[in-house]
């Protein structure tokens, strides 16, 4: 394989492996968050639970966002795109 070949390979993924980093990490921060707390007030896994299902509302509301930013590019770029 060319080393080009890799580094455009690369460059074509990281948004999304960007993406997956930070749906991975909104959801470790809630459910660490609602264990911290389970932890400190001795009321396990109540907070956990509510930390979890936090998360799964912020993954949801990040996963609209984005989809709702890719249509806007793609309208964008048929726009752009002369017919033939």
């Amino acid at each position: 394989m060319q080393k080009g070949s890799i580094q455009e390979s690369l460059g074509e993924a990281s948004p999304y492996l960007g993406l997956g980093m930070q749906l991975g990490l909104t959801m470790a921060f809630f459910v660490g968050v609602g264990y911290g707390l389970d932890r400190w007030l001795d009321t396990s896994p109540w907070l956990l639970t509510v930390g979890a299902v936090f998360g799964m509302v912020a993954l949801f509301v990040q996963i609209f966002r984005v989809v709702a930013d890719l249509n806007k590019q793609s309208t964008a770029r048929a726009k752009k795109k002369p017919k033939d």
